[in-house]
């Protein structure tokens, strides 16, 4: 295409534009809105893996001491666990370190520890795995099996629940994927039906250009560019809503929720937010070019 070309392109987009606002209006609005619910759901699927990946990494195994165990086979216990390559750290709660924080925490449970007596709570080793072993619940697992003895009554570790949780962060990202395609296709098909509408109320300057012998990159190149200016505000209003919704109504729910031990909630990462930026320009061009395309081979 000449520069006189490109120029007429985009002097005719740039009056299509101003002559179909209404339509045009319509098909950024549909556009920011998908690319908005889609960033949204992505943001909050960043922050929930961020904060699951963290709570994994901290898990700690207890490992309760039967009744009776002395205080140099309790010693002797926590010396083997050091020497583990799995742990990153080793240390020893007495029994009244544990009732002492029972009763801190729980109103009440004074009187009914004081009838249990002094080993009402056994004295356990709180151990504090390396990061490559928390983030495993199967190395948490083999772990936990691998220290057993008879020294020990009970070994627990709240892995599980990770698993668990990560399984369902699997979930939620297989049906935020499929919400996502089902989100930008319903946007890019409101857009292609909103294009193909200003198509038509060219029609006529249309087949003029197709019967005095226009190719037809001439004719589509105006709503290409139409399309792709679109594209582009659209992924930018739904840019400035996503760091609205952030800015405001997040980090008050975060508060609210009482969630400021979970960290900063995260916007997108600069990934996310270069797709999202160009998800528009490109939604919008594809729609445009199939809606003219279709308009432009109907034509006689």
């Amino acid at each position: 295409m000449t520069r006189h070309q490109l120029a007429h392109a985009l002097r005719r987009a740039a009056r299509s534009l101003w002559e179909n606002a209404g339509l045009n209006a319509a098909a950024i609005a549909s556009l920011a809105t998908a690319l908005l619910l889609v960033g949204s759901f992505g943001a909050a699927a960043v922050n929930l893996r961020a904060w699951t990946t963290g709570w994994g990494q901290d898990v700690h195994v207890s490992a309760y001491f039967a009744p009776g165990t002395s205080e140099q086979a309790q010693q002797a216990v926590l010396q083997d666990l050091k020497a583990r390559s799995e742990v990153a750290a080793v240390s020893l709660v007495t029994a009244q370190d544990a009732s002492d924080w029972l009763r801190g925490k729980v109103d009440g449970v004074g009187p009914v520890l004081d009838e249990l007596g002094p080993n009402a709570l056994p004295a356990s080793a709180e151990i504090a795995l390396k990061p490559e072993i928390a983030s495993d619940p199967a190395k948490i697992a083999a772990f936990a099996t691998a220290i057993a003895r008879p020294e020990l009554s009970d070994i627990d570790y709240g892995a599980a629940w990770v698993a668990r949780f990560q399984t369902f962060l699997a979930f939620l990202g297989l049906v935020g994927a499929v919400l996502g395609v089902l989100v930008l296709g319903t946007a890019a098909f409101v857009v292609l039906g909103t294009v193909y509408l200003v198509v038509y109320s060219r029609r006529d300057e249309v087949e003029i250009q197709k019967l005095v012998g226009a190719t037809p990159a001439f004719i589509l190149a105006p709503f290409l560019i139409e399309g792709a200016i679109c594209g582009v505000l659209g992924s930018g209003f739904a840019l400035g809503g996503l760091w609205g919704v952030h800015r405001v109504l997040v980090e008050q729910l975060r508060d609210s929720l009482g969630l400021g031990a979970a960290g900063p909630l995260a916007l997108l990462p600069p990934g996310g937010l270069a797709l999202l930026a160009a998800a528009g320009p490109v939604l919008g061009t594809v729609s445009a070019g199939i809606a003219a395309w279709r308009f432009l081979r109907r034509a006689p």
